[in-house]
């Protein structure tokens, strides 16, 4: 995933995103907790993660608002390492997201 991505819903739908830490985690390390970061305006729900993904479910936001998200991990490792990707949530009207 790019340094931060932009993802767009409408102020009405939920919007499911889903960040992808293969690549980063490599093979052996997997994630072992997840904590969002998460403007007031928008609200999360149903969180859950596997060994190398995280998802959240957004709702809420008005319309042209921009929100920074950003999602950390905590690998299960010895020495635990976090790894934090942020990204845009752009809230636009009648947008097929």
């Amino acid at each position: 995933m790019p340094d931060c991505p932009n993802f767009q819903k409408d102020p009405l739908d939920k919007r499911i995103i889903t960040v992808d830490f293969a690549t980063w985690l490599g093979s052996g390390p997997q994630i072992s907790s997840v904590a969002w970061a998460v403007p007031s305006g928008i609200t999360e729900a149903d969180q859950s993660n596997t060994t190398t993904t995280a998802t959240n479910h957004f709702s809420g936001g008005v319309d042209g608002d921009e929100h920074e998200i950003a999602c950390t991990i905590t690998t299960n490792e010895g020495v635990a390492r976090l790894k934090t990707q942020r990204f845009m949530l752009e809230i636009k009207t009648g947008c097929e997201c």
